[in-house]
């Protein structure tokens, strides 16, 4: 027979604090792993846009200044090809399509006569479509995909005229 004294109640114990809350942590990490996940896409977004105008305007520069054999060509089709290959280099972009990239060469004779310096002016655009990683963060944009664009002008003035030229237009 079991007295009152003889049965032991159990002992209480106090809850833990890192048992209590377990679930509270755990909500929390998804959290901080959706908002580093969403800061990461947005990082590689900026860091494509940085990319592809800094490969854009170098490209673009160089075509205006150099002599190419395809920039002093007028062949559209020749020039945006040698445009893209320069902003793939450039930006380190290897998936971007060739047709992505669209190169315009204009030259103008700066003053009127035979062997007149001419004014060099070329534009380069590129329209890229960087597919985002994250699965929330591209249910925010159309299709999953940011459009980036970047677009350069690039004119070379005509050489200051020689001295030989000065002297005798004098």
């Amino acid at each position: 027979m079991a007295t009152a004294t003889s049965l032991r109640a159990p002992a209480l114990r106090t809850p833990s604090r890192c048992n209590a809350h377990s679930h509270d942590r755990t909500l929390a990490i998804a959290t901080v792993a959706l908002l580093l996940s969403g800061v990461f896409d947005v990082g590689r977004a900026l860091y494509c846009r940085y990319r592809l105008s800094y490969a854009v305007t170098q490209s673009a520069s160089l075509l205006s200044r150099w002599p190419l054999a395809a920039a002093n060509n007028n062949d559209a089709a020749t020039l945006s090809t040698t445009a893209a290959d320069l902003v793939r280099r450039m930006s380190g972009l290897r998936d971007l399509p060739r047709a992505a990239v669209r190169a315009h060469r204009e030259i103008a004779v700066a003053q009127a006569g035979a062997g007149a310096p001419q004014l060099s002016r070329v534009t380069v655009t590129v329209r890229y479509t960087l597919p985002l990683l994250s699965p929330h963060v591209r249910a925010l944009f159309r299709d999953g995909r940011v459009s980036l664009e970047a677009v350069a002008v690039h004119a070379m003035p005509p050489p200051p005229p020689s001295a030989d030229a000065l002297r005798s237009a004098a």
